[in-house]
């Protein structure tokens, strides 16, 4: 399987193909912090995920409230199948 998957995403080899070198050490402090990041987050996602739910409750409650406010109400003309959004009156 890994020799199929080699010969079908590298190919054959191109002779007039740059070779292209590997990563230089000012790529690599540049890329540290987000490898560093990612193990973090792998290791102990509590701290974003609760950040995430707490936006989430916050959001959910702003809904809420929207929907409380804009709720629908009969029309004034008395017609069963047409509603006119008011806001309530607090």
């Amino acid at each position: 399987m890994l020799r199929l998957f080699q010969g079908i995403m590298n190919g054959p080899k191109v002779a007039d193909l740059p070779e292209r070198r590997d990563l230089s050490w000012i790529e690599g402090i540049a890329l540290a912090p987000l490898v560093i990041g990612f193990l973090v987050l792998g290791i102990d996602p509590g701290p974003v995920a609760g950040s995430a739910a707490d936006a989430a409750h916050i959001l959910t409650a702003g809904v809420a409230r929207s929907a409380d406010a804009h709720r629908l109400q009969p029309s004034p003309d008395g017609g069963e199948s047409s509603y006119a959004v008011a806001r309530s009156i607090r």
